[in-house]
């Protein structure tokens, strides 16, 4: 499990684009071809398979499109049960600034393989933009307890991604819940003092960092 911190993910775009372009571009092919030839027929109806929806979401992407791919890959995730699709499909919603579409995602990813961290922090985050303080922090406190570098790593860069967020107040309400869950811990309590702090709550945070002290 990778330790990105951020908006990071396990592949680089460019690799996984090639991969699943190439994967996906085939099967449409095929699809395309076996139309031409009288030997499938699909119902005005029928749903497209998860292809289609990857080609376009790529073609969309060359384009300069990255709502438009988005939309394209959530409609794929949703019937997918590849764990790279769906890690894809949530790193391009969140590249294009769209939570709800990220959140989704990442549900679907934490279904298929819930022991990922990965999936849990992209549904932590897309939480936190949605300022869905409880779920947000229902996610965090998996990747805290489950992370194999430990509690206290984990907590450090939560540090650093929090400094960057946007939602300022919703970070000092996911802090604060989060040291309910670890009361002792001197990085939350750090966390906190330092969500405080962007929150503009100066005595509050010198109340957390007294107590991390202690």
């Amino acid at each position: 499990e990778s330790t990105a911190s951020g908006y990071s993910f396990r592949y680089s775009a460019a690799v996984f684009s090639i991969s699943i372009f190439a994967r996906a571009s085939i099967g449409l092919g095929v699809l395309t071809c076996a139309a031409c030839a009288g030997l499938a027929t699909k119902s005005d109806d029928a749903p497209a398979p998860p292809a289609f929806y990857t080609v376009t979401a790529e073609i969309a992407l060359a384009r300069q499109e990255p709502r438009v791919a988005a939309l394209q890959y959530a409609t794929a995730a949703a019937h997918e049960t590849d764990p790279v699709l769906l890690e894809r499909a949530t790193q391009v919603a969140v590249e294009a600034l769209q939570p709800s579409l990220a959140e989704k995602d990442a549900a679907r990813w934490i279904s298929i393989d819930p022991t990922s961290l990965d999936a849990q922090r992209a549904a932590a985050r897309a939480a936190l933009a949605l300022h869905k303080i409880e779920q947000a922090a229902a996610h965090y406190r998996t990747v805290l307890v489950a992370s194999p570098i430990g509690t206290d790593a984990e907590f450090a860069q939560l540090e650093i991604e929090l400094t960057e967020v946007e939602n300022i107040f919703g970070a000092r309400q996911l802090a604060d819940r989060l040291v309910a869950f670890f009361p002792s811990s001197e990085p939350a309590l750090r966390v906190q003092g330092f969500a405080a702090l962007r929150a503009d709550d100066p005595a509050a945070a010198v109340q957390s960092f007294t107590a991390a002290l202690v």
